[in-house]
């Protein structure tokens, strides 16, 4: 498969991430090309958590209710690409989007995701490091992505679970440890006039 340039046999946002670079001239060939020409480097890769808060809150019919996707300190991990689904329940949630705003990969990292998998609840989103300037591997802990979601107006559920599934970092070889979260809606407040 001619776009599995690391050579594992699947394409993913890794892959994405390498051809960037070649692009961008900060590596010079594929590790596919690389493949039974001489050693491999041994790396033991971190315990890292990814998860979505417990306990959100959110009234209905908002717009563009954030849900942040956080993630361990990875300082040093090498990490470039990150690629993971969200399931929630379409009855009380809409996908709306996914940003980057006020994340820690703001500016250095792209992201897309597939939308088109709402009405089975499910979100697919995939990242990779910006190579414009210079390569930003993911560094620190904090929000990685916010997935925004419109509030149903009157959903026959309260809650919606928000599961975290088919987590891969680079290409796998993590230790991954997934949280997952949920969103309930509480009773707006009626807005009162103070003009007699």
């Amino acid at each position: 498969m001619a776009a599995d340039v690391s050579g594992n046999g699947v394409v993913t946002a890794y892959d994405a991430e390498l051809i960037l670079q070649y692009v961008a001239g900060y590596i010079n060939h594929f590790p596919v090309e690389a493949a039974g020409a001489g050693e491999i480097a041994t790396w033991t890769p971190p315990n890292v958590t990814l998860f979505i808060p417990e306990g959100l809150t959110a009234v209905p019919l908002a717009k563009g209710v954030e849900v942040p996707v956080m993630i361990s300190d990875v300082t040093g991990s090498g990490i470039v690409a990150l690629q993971f689904d969200v399931a929630y329940d379409t009855n009380v949630l809409t996908i709306a989007g996914v940003t980057l705003d006020g994340a820690i990969t703001a500016g250095d990292w792209i992201v897309e995701f597939n939308p088109n998998l709402d009405s089975q609840g499910l979100v697919k989103v995939a990242m990779v490091a910006n190579v414009d300037e210079e390569l930003k591997e993911l560094t620190g802990s904090g929000v990685i992505a916010k997935i925004l979601f419109d509030v149903d107006s009157d959903p026959p559920n309260d809650c919606s679970g928000l599961n975290l599934e088919n987590v891969l970092l680079n290409e796998g070889g993590f230790d991954i440890t997934i949280g997952n979260g949920d969103i309930c809606l509480e009773e707006s407040e009626p807005l009162s006039s103070s003009i007699r």
